[in-house]
């Protein structure tokens, strides 16, 4: 009786034997050692979703296949995922499958790809080889084919990246979304998902408005930066719309982001909240330098179109202003046309609709 521990040595003399009389001697011995429907759980525990395809190939000789050594089998499951989008194992009768099974059992891993697919691109087999000992699904051996052989010059540097985890279904679904170079590969580092990178590029292609990312953002993101830093530094870079108050010499506007992030640590305030504000043209931020005096940064809010007023002003440390630095700045706002009081929206709010408000109340709340 042959048991178990017997036919992995048959298996492997089977990959190595060349003469073409022994090797079908070993495979006679091999058939003797068949699997029983409730031994079932041996195929299923290796083949996992493609338990069905591989009995429908090894049919009761199915223990051959689970005894073959794991880089083997994983060829042996490209080829029959190739042939089962084919439809050739649909159609194999007893004599095509003990053909096959000759085949599967005798040939090189190369000729069994090759067979198969037409072809065996560059690193191919060696991502076979370090999936281990469970199978992938069908489309993930198709369409891991399919991105070596349109993208043979990443193959060297991809099995470098995989040598300690190999790829799985998720990080070739996410490999395929990524620039096929040797900088896009440096991706998979910061991504986890495909859904994340496309995430990321939908962002990327509003900001910087390119569909693909560019060559000198790629290589930021190769160099260490994250995708995340890029993303935030592109933004902050993005320029205001242009300035309401007119250059002058003690008059400085804060032009994008960036710039409004610098001014707000200088002044130690809250104002890297609001760069969206100053994006949409609907807030601008200028430093005011007046003689011998600490810098004022502000804010003006716009009010079409009855033009800007003044929303914010401090000091360092959101310190308020001294009472002379008030008035001096005051006069600095009448110059340049910026109100002090709010929107107009707010200020005709009392002589809108239904209210119980007088011009008298309205007044005498001016006045306090």
């Amino acid at each position: 009786m042959m048991h178990i521990k017997d036919l992995g040595p048959i298996i492997r003399a089977l990959e190595t034997e060349t003469d073409p009389k022994a090797k079908l001697d070993l495979m006679d011995l091999a058939k003797r050692c068949q699997i029983l429907p409730e031994q079932d759980y041996l195929l299923h525990s290796v083949a996992k979703a493609m338990t069905p395809l591989v009995k429908r190939v090894f049919g009761p000789l199915s223990l051959i296949f689970v005894m073959t050594e794991p880089g083997r089998r994983q060829v042996f499951l490209a080829v029959l995922a190739r042939m089962c989008r084919d439809g050739s194992v649909t159609i194999l009768d007893a004599t095509a499958r003990t053909a096959l099974l000759e085949q599967l059992l005798c040939r090189s891993d190369a000729q069994l790809i090759a067979q198969a697919y037409g072809s065996c691109p560059p690193g191919f087999i060696a991502q076979l080889k370090r999936l281990g000992d469970v199978a992938r699904s069908e489309d993930f051996y198709l369409d891991l084919f399919d991105y070596l052989s349109a993208n043979p010059g990443v193959s060297a540097h991809l099995t470098g990246m995989t040598h300690d985890t190999p790829l799985n279904e998720t990080t070739l679904d996410l490999l395929k979304c990524l620039p096929p170079s040797q900088s896009g590969l440096r991706l998979l580092r910061h991504f986890q998902y495909a859904d994340s990178f496309r995430h990321f590029m939908g962002v990327y292609e509003i900001i910087s408005g390119h569909e693909t990312l560019q060559p000198e953002h790629l290589e930021r993101i190769a160099k260490g930066q994250s995708p995340h830093r890029l993303l935030e530094n592109l933004y902050l870079r993005k320029p205001f719309p242009p300035p309401a108050i007119a250059p002058a010499a003690d008059m400085h506007h804060i032009p994008d982001g960036a710039a409004l992030v610098r001014a707000a640590k200088s002044f130690r305030n809250c104002l890297t909240d609001f760069v969206a504000e100053g994006l949409r043209g609907v807030r601008q931020y200028y430093i005011w330098h007046a003689p011998d005096s600490p810098p004022v940064l502000f804010s003006i809010d716009a009010d079409p179109p009855f033009g800007w007023f003044l929303s914010e002003c401090r000091l360092k440390d959101n310190e308020p202003l001294p009472d002379a630095l008030t008035h001096a700045f005051r006069a600095r706002l009448v110059a340049l046309g910026i109100r002090r009081d709010c929107s107009v929206e707010e200020l005709m709010k009392p002589f809108r609709g239904r209210n119980s408000v007088t011009l008298d109340e309205i007044l005498r709340g001016a006045r306090r």
